[in-house]
């Protein structure tokens, strides 16, 4: 028995969809016409191409949300990661893993995500469109935050692995000086009766 035709359809949906970070179809106008499973998941909006919204209505950008006149208008949108990367689509040039702290609303709630955002543009029936690929990385950042400081005598570990006291590393990253004291604790425990 013949198998039946490939339909380059159904295959292509399950691999875009298989794709674990949100990866969005985009004109060149910014305007989302499609998203794999991931990207769904992130926006609260439905993604439709016959009535399509603009990336930052898309994603809930709180730049577009206030301004007056939406995605696009406000000072903040020329140097939009999305924005750049869609414009790099279009153009043929490349646009790889680009770093980006976004501030969007989900659920309401107010959220910040650090993204790579990374954008590869193709043609389909003539017109020029882009997939823009929004990896969420906030919890590796949030995680190379935490400073390590060791326990028996405070010193920090810089990013250059050296242990170097805590005033020194308060004073280079924050270029503040600290002022010496007792706490009620370690007064009793050092002078007690004085």
């Amino acid at each position: 028995m013949k198998p039946p035709p490939f339909d380059v359809e159904q295959p292509l949906r399950a691999a875009l969809d298989a794709i674990p970070h949100p990866v969005f179809v985009v004109d060149t106008k910014l305007c989302v016409l499609d998203a794999n499973r991931a990207g769904k998941a992130m926006v609260e909006t439905t993604i439709d191409s016959a009535a399509p919204r603009l990336c930052g209505e898309t994603l809930q950008c709180i730049h577009a949300a206030e301004a007056a006149d939406g995605c696009g208008t406000t000072v903040e949108c020329p140097d939009c990661v999305f924005r750049r990367g869609v414009a790099a689509g279009a153009a043929g040039k490349t646009f790889s893993r680009e770093k980006a702290h976004v501030r969007l609303r989900h659920n309401g709630e107010l959220t910040d995500k650090h993204v790579l955002v990374t954008a590869a543009g193709f043609d389909f029936n003539g017109e020029r469109r882009v997939l823009l690929f929004a990896e969420d990385v906030t919890d590796w950042v949030e995680l190379r935050e935490i400073i390590p400081i060791c326990s028996g005598c405070k010193k920090i570990r810089n990013d250059s692995e050296y242990w170097e006291h805590v005033e020194l590393f308060i004073r280079r990253y924050t270029g503040r000086e600290l002022s010496h004291g007792l706490c009620p604790e370690c007064s009793e425990k050092l002078y007690g009766d004085l």
